[in-house]
């Protein structure tokens, strides 16, 4: 396939991209190869620093990422339908992905899926976390919530993703949010009502940075609402998604 895009479903009509959140391995997204109907073929992005990546160096420069996945996801895609779904950083992954494609005069995604991350023109605060010592970055990882409860409650898990967060955070401290014309593919926004990291005024202009359909939805949960409400968000998604197939 390629170097970043790991397949956990076979080949299908409809190819669904799952990007990651600061820290992540493509395994953090294993459940959505059972979430997801045949037809649907999903992969999960496994940027280098992590999981059977551990040796290689991390990303430094965000738009790097972007100029890579936009090519792999281009050419795995190969004149399909498909959905670009990010959570946290990967939703500022997707996004750009989708307006790098546009500037490659390549195909739109179907559908852009955008979960717990406050929209790039908002005015926010971007952490210097990456900074931190050690035991700091966990404290502070602890205090926002900033990785799912499974590596926070797992002392020797956590430190095994400590490297590939910090990694991530300088990333996000490289990202700098370019205002342009809408994009054109529909877009649907996720997030939780208890997240103390993003609140859910800074989900809703999401819905400015397209000219098509944009739904806005929430759930009980924190920034990792998500690992609670799988099966909901994945409906959700289903029928957002044959929309914009249909549409």
């Amino acid at each position: 396939m390629s170097r970043n895009l790991v397949r956990l479903t076979p080949l299908g009509d409809t190819a669904v991209f799952l990007l990651p959140f600061a820290g992540a391995s493509a395994s953090s997204y294993w459940s959505w190869a059972e979430l997801l109907p045949a037809g649907f073929e999903v992969s999960a992005v496994q940027l280098p620093g992590r999981q059977d990546r551990w040796e290689e160096a991390p990303y430094e420069q965000f738009d790097q990422v972007v100029d890579d996945l936009t090519t792999e996801v281009a050419a795995a895609v190969d004149g399909r339908d498909f959905v670009l779904v990010g959570h946290s950083l990967g939703a500022a992954i997707g996004f750009e992905v989708a307006h790098e494609l546009r500037a490659r005069s390549l195909p739109a995604p179907a559908l852009l899926v955008i979960s717990s991350a406050i929209a790039p023109q908002v005015d926010h605060e971007v952490s210097a976390a990456d900074r931190l010592s050690d035991d700091e970055l966990i404290a502070k990882t602890k205090e926002g919530g900033r990785l799912p409860s499974v590596i926070l409650d797992n002392p020797e898990l956590l430190e095994l993703v400590l490297p590939s967060l910090r990694a991530d955070l300088r990333l996000v401290g490289t990202y700098k949010y370019v205002s342009r014309e809408p994009l054109g593919c529909p877009m649907s926004i996720f997030g939780g009502r208890q997240d103390p990291l993003v609140p859910v005024s800074g989900l809703a202009p999401w819905r400015d940075l397209t000219s098509n359909r944009a739904s806005l939805r929430t759930y009980d949960g924190d920034h990792f609402y998500l690992w609670e409400h799988e099966q909901e968000v994945a409906a959700a998604l289903l029928t957002d998604v044959r929309q914009g197939v249909a549409g």
